[in-house]
């Protein structure tokens, strides 16, 4: 099932960009009428006389839980006023998702009405795409070959959905993200729903907190009611078992990105609460829903089940590859091994020691030499 296809996840990325598109190119409340008139919105509980930015937000959530986000996307692309590359991408991209079924028939009393869509064909992901070392050619992505395998594991038709992905600071967690979204774009068919503390400021998250952007990010909604005196302990199981129960007829492919929860950034239960998602998701509890974990701060042990990836600094052999990847990217052809190796010397006394070094460094100056020497070789 699409994006458009169930609520407006105000977590996801591309609910979130597509809401400040429309917050920008659309601040005129007729015309934001207008727009959920032509896509079929019930609108008597929306207050159209409030301030454009909480109204649209009511637009959305409103289309979504009656199943008008698509058309209600339709219209807003074919305005003149939607004319905007990147929004008309976003919006293209996410009506081309699949939904769930082929469609509803249209009436026998109305001969007129277009026939159903049907879903695209999904692209299959190709073996290949596991090995890039240039993501969409100018990404680096050096090594990480378990993070590679582990994925491969998780993705159709593999059968794992726990991913713990453990390092400290500048370690390259952030790349995990991007070649997530990598394998999303080049047929993973996965929905991706990251909720971010690395940025957080002020008061650690607690585990009431987190649960509520869980829910929102997995169901669009709320979770239940917990009494407020209950133990972080008690919040925890109780959120785990109704998320269990909730999610056990859903078939939905979302990836839940838990990234940046710290003692710093979370308080004790809500890092309990992590570690029980991932627990959950390793165990099948949580259906189709796959949980990664980046900065992963508990114990693996407690969580076997899942997939477990410690990041290092990258090998000498990996930066090889890495510039082997890329020059076959780039050119269509990888340089003889002297060269690699003379590369790769000369990488490591200009920007290394390579075993020190943090990928967070290595990793930009290795996409600027890759480029500089096979983009334009001839």
């Amino acid at each position: 099932m699409g994006q458009l296809d169930g609520a407006f996840v105000l977590t996801n990325p591309d609910a979130r960009s597509l809401l400040d598109f429309v917050r920008a190119a659309h601040d005129d409340a007729d015309a934001i009428k207008e727009f959920a008139k032509l896509a079929g919105v019930a609108t008597g509980d929306i207050n159209f006389d409030s301030a454009t930015n909480p109204l649209w937000l009511a637009v959305l959530e409103a289309a979504g839980k009656q199943g008008k986000l698509r058309p209600l996307v339709t219209s807003i692309q074919a305005h003149p006023n939607s004319q905007n590359p990147q929004a008309l991408a976003l919006m293209a991209g996410l009506l081309a998702e699949p939904p769930e079924s082929p469609g509803i028939p249209a009436p026998l009393d109305d001969p007129g009405a277009p026939p159903p869509a049907v879903p695209p064909i999904p692209i299959p992901l190709g073996p290949g795409v596991y090995s890039e070392g240039l993501l969409w050619q100018d990404m680096p992505f050096i090594g990480r070959e378990g993070l590679r395998n582990s994925l491969e594991l998780m993705l159709p038709p593999g059968s794992r959905r726990s991913l713990l992905v453990i390092g400290d600071e500048g370690s390259g967690k952030t790349y995990t993200r991007q070649f997530l979204r990598y394998l999303k774009e080049n047929g993973g068919g996965m929905q991706l729903r990251p909720i971010d503390m690395s940025m957080r400021a002020g008061e650690p998250i607690d585990e009431r907190e987190l649960a509520f952007l869980v829910a929102d990010a997995l169901l669009g909604t709320e979770p239940p009611t917990i009494d407020p005196t209950a133990q972080p302990e008690t919040v925890v199981a109780r959120v785990r078992t109704w998320l269990v129960g909730a999610l056990e007829e859903t078939t939905r492919p979302i990836w839940l990105v838990l990234d940046g929860f710290t003692p710093k950034t979370a308080t004790a239960g809500a890092i309990q609460l992590v570690n029980e998602l991932a627990q959950a998701a390793a165990n099948g509890d949580l259906g189709p829903v796959h949980v990664v974990v980046l900065g992963y701060h508990g114990n693996p042990a407690l969580t076997s089940t899942a997939l477990c990836e410690a990041l290092a600094a990258p090998t000498r052999d990996e930066i090889k590859t890495f510039f082997a990847r890329a020059a076959l990217a780039l050119q269509g052809a990888q340089p003889e091994e002297a060269a690699l190796d003379h590369l790769v010397d000369h990488f490591d006394a200009t920007y290394g020691p390579l075993t020190t070094t943090p990928i967070g460094r290595l990793g930009p100056s290795a996409r600027e030499q890759a480029l500089a020497l096979f983009r334009d070789a001839p």
